[in-house]
């Protein structure tokens, strides 16, 4: 099992304001994600026939981020994505 990847990290802005909101978006990857793709199609009584073709990924077990800072700030995770995590905190 290969440990998973940040892509990239980044602040909403380069500078804040004591007790301002930060935004920190995490992008995130793993390797280990597995993709399962279903063709299905539908044929009616005129022989018509249409296709579709749902995708999914598995995911080897929970992913969580956790930023720590220094100075310490609490963050607040906002919103999560499989592939994104962003979070809040004021700044110090």
């Amino acid at each position: 099992m290969a440990a998973p990847v940040i892509t990239s990290q980044t602040y909403g802005k380069a500078n804040y304001q004591p007790g301002e909101l930060m935004t920190l978006t995490v992008n995130h990857t793993d390797v280990d994600r597995k993709i399962v793709s279903t063709t299905t199609s539908v044929t009616d009584s005129t022989g018509a026939t249409g296709v579709g073709a749902p995708t999914t990924v598995v995911i080897d077990g929970a992913a969580s981020v956790t930023p720590v800072s220094t100075p310490a700030v609490t963050w607040t995770l906002v919103a999560a994505t499989l592939n994104q995590s962003v979070f809040t905190a004021p700044a110090p």
